[in-house]
């Protein structure tokens, strides 16, 4: 790290002290992600006696048991409590009972795919549910999803072990398994006008307004709630937003519907949405992420639609405009995206899709 002075193996950079210092003709340098000094002297400390003790970095690998150790101290201070909470879960539940004992470097194909198959043929039991009649449903299954995230634990005490503890290379070579594509929700173009109307039944106009938004420009739903009004041009004609996702300044057409609504708003600050003040003395803000969750869900299920999200309205704005034979290039920039790919996802393919295209296919006529 260049342009750092180092004193006693320490150096400020921004809020947090990183290290660099040399032991046994090695460079060892890295952040100890706290902001105190005196935490940051102690940390040192403690890692470098590790590494005197060849607690670290040893010529014959450490046990597994060992390694999740070491890495769960080095981890305190720089990873949130959600991420090592989740860790110790996986650790605890489903690799150290496999192979807690075993060297780093014995942890090869064999180990890993049985630590996923015991886990795949386990059930969930994080969550307990419960039916109408009060009794408790059976646990669900679990997903590939959650092996994959096991796996990228696994790799991920082992991966700094590579070269400094010996390890030429992670010892398995273990791909992350597919997951199937759930076919997502969306707001079908017949039944716009059922779910707005349920929608205006909460008879809040902001959440109205955001959700006609997401779905109209596809904006997401932080995107919805910060809207501002110097962010419109013309007699509101079109949108740039100017705090996105990606940084794009790219200007959007308003529907005439949202802009109707929009001009009977009163402009008191520069947000379109100002969020309701508890004191007079408080600033104006936007509302809160998840806002216009509950009146989304709600109006969904009335239409039949569930899992419906302020996320999956951005999803309805690309697939609508998909199904009315628009270019994808033009919802690439309606969405805003880098990648096409990424737009693509967006795209939701049913069945009644699929035969309509054989129809055209095979029936021209």
């Amino acid at each position: 790290m260049p342009g750092y002075v180092y004193r006693n193996g320490l150096a400020r950079r921004g809020d947090r002290y990183h290290y660099r210092f040399r032991f046994r003709g090695q460079t060892y340098q890295g952040s100890t992600g706290l902001t105190r000094l005196a935490d940051a002297v102690l940390w040192l400390r403690r890692y470098q006696d590790q590494l005197a003790n060849g607690e670290v970095g040893l010529a014959t690998p450490p046990s597994l048991k060992a390694a999740w150790e070491h890495w769960q101290q080095t981890q305190k201070g720089k990873a949130s409590e959600a991420h090592l909470q989740r860790a110790e879960r996986a650790f605890r539940l489903h690799i150290l009972p496999v192979c807690g004992e075993l060297r780093v470097d014995q942890i090869n194909n064999e180990v890993v795919e049985l630590i996923r198959t015991r886990y795949l043929e386990g059930k969930s039991n994080r969550t307990r549910r419960k039916g109408k009649d009060g009794k408790e449903l059976p646990a669900l299954p679990r997903t590939k999803q959650g092996a994959n995230t096991i796996l990228a634990y696994l790799k991920a005490i082992i991966r700094p072990m590579v070269k400094p503890g010996g390890l030429k290379a992670l010892p398995f070579k273990v791909r992350p398994l597919k997951p199937q594509t759930p076919v997502r929700s969306y707001v079908p173009i017949e039944k716009v006008p059922e779910f707005l109307a349920e929608v205006d039944r909460t008879k809040n106009e902001h959440v109205s307004i955001a959700i006609r938004a997401m779905l109209y420009m596809g904006l997401r739903e932080s995107e919805a709630l910060g809207m501002r009004w110097e962010w419109f041009q013309g007699d509101l004609e079109t949108y740039t937003p100017g705090a996105t996702k990606g940084r794009e300044a790219l200007p959007l057409p308003v529907h005439p519907d949202l802009r109707e609504r929009l001009r009977a708003l009163t402009a008191l600050s520069s947000w379109v949405l100002p969020a309701k003040r508890k004191k007079a003395a408080d600033p104006v803000l936007p509302h809160r992420a998840q806002f216009t969750v509950k009146a989304i869900k709600r109006a969904g299920l009335k239409i039949g639609v569930a899992n419906l999200s302020p996320h999956r309205l951005r999803g309805t704005c690309a697939t609508l405009m998909a199904k009315a034979g628009v270019n994808p290039i033009y919802i690439q920039r309606q969405l805003r995206h880098k990648d096409i790919q990424t737009t693509l996802r967006y795209v939701e393919v049913g069945l009644a899709d699929l035969e309509s295209a054989a129809r055209k296919t095979w029936s021209p006529g």
